[in-house]
């Protein structure tokens, strides 16, 4: 039995270069502040700040948005371990 509303986690993120915060919640969605802060969002502030991270990684960003494994692992440890 699940008795928690939301869980979070922050990891490293190799796809975008910088730390990101995953969280679940109890129902199964999911959320990742870099997908947030680079993807989700089609701003122009966002399309600037993915160009400046682009260019200091010196690769195109590749995230995997809510299906990145990262988050699914997290999900799918948290969920497997409440059973």
């Amino acid at each position: 039995m699940i008795d928690w509303e939301v869980t979070e986690k922050t990891i490293k993120c190799e796809v975008i270069g910088e730390y990101v915060t995953i969280m679940v919640y109890a129902n199964g969605q999911v959320n990742c502040s870099g997908y947030n802060k680079y993807i989700k969002k089609n701003s122009k502030r966002t399309i600037k700040d993915k160009k400046i991270m682009s260019k200091k990684l010196k690769k195109t960003l590749k995230c995997e948005g809510l299906e990145c494994p990262r988050i699914i692992n997290y999900k799918n440890k948290l969920f497997n371990d409440n059973i």
